[in-house]
């Protein structure tokens, strides 16, 4: 027998790409399909046949875990993301699972970081051209006069404005806090942020009426009606915006 395992497994046979280990019991390798792939020898069958389960329990999350790799993540990473996934399942043939469990783990937390990085910046790149879009939709519809029958005066475009400033700064501060996998995909995100800033407005909008009318915040009013006051409630307001996740989490498929 050659000292080479490798010289045991033909690349063409197997459809192989890439090599990522091999022994003379088993391969794992990337194959011309850019999948994870695997092949054992027949005496490492009978030889672990008791563990066929454990290994099969491991190279399901390693497939699970596989078919995520192209949503949101940048195709020059995708290949190392693959690697990592096939040395889990050298791990896994090697009958070492706790090793297999915790590189399974490890590469999900390494996509979690980067689906999270390109989430981020979908969320803050769309709230800054909403709110530009918004500021030059109302800074138009007031040089035009124009004031829908449910405003009483123009003033309101200020409220609204200001709920969405709050909402926009709430978005932006806590962005880094944010985690995501991939089935939270990329529309789900522009839908979230724009949500968010329409309910910061709106509650913020709501809330400047409430204290108008006393039913909220009624000491603020004691000294008569501040605009600048009533503006500052608006911004305070939107940051309500925190609460939008609790209603789009339905929408994420779970794992």
């Amino acid at each position: 027998m050659s000292d080479n395992p490798e010289e045991k497994w033909d690349p063409i046979a197997l459809e192989m790409k890439s090599m990522v280990f091999c022994n003379y019991d088993f391969v794992v390798y990337i194959n011309n399909d850019n999948e994870c792939d695997w092949k054992t020898a027949d005496s490492f069958d009978a030889q672990f046949a008791k563990s066929i389960k454990g290994i099969t329990r491991i190279t399901s999350k390693a497939k699970h875990l596989e078919s995520e790799v192209n949503e949101g993540i940048k195709v020059e990473n995708q290949e190392r993301y693959r690697i990592l996934i096939c040395d889990a399942i050298s791990s896994a043939l090697l009958i070492d699972f706790d090793g297999a469990e915790s590189a399974l783990k490890s590469t999900h937390e390494k996509m979690i970081t980067e689906w999270s990085k390109r989430y981020r910046l979908v969320q803050v790149t769309t709230t800054i051209c909403f709110c530009l879009v918004m500021f030059l939709v109302i800074n138009f519809m007031l040089a035009m006069k124009l004031i829908p029958p449910i405003f009483t005066d123009a003033t309101i475009y200020n409220w609204i404005l200001m709920g969405m400033l709050g909402a926009a700064i709430s978005i932006c501060v806590r962005n880094s806090t944010y985690r995501y996998e991939a089935s939270a995909h990329i529309w789900l995100h522009i839908v979230e942020s724009i949500t968010k800033l329409l309910v910061g407005s709106a509650l913020g909008s709501i809330a400047v009426l409430g204290v108008q009318t006393g039913l909220i915040l009624s000491f603020l009013t004691k000294s008569g009606v501040n605009e600048s006051l009533l503006e500052f409630v608006a911004f305070g307001f939107g940051f309500s915006e925190k609460a939008i996740p609790v209603l789009t989490k339905p929408l994420i498929k779970e794992k």
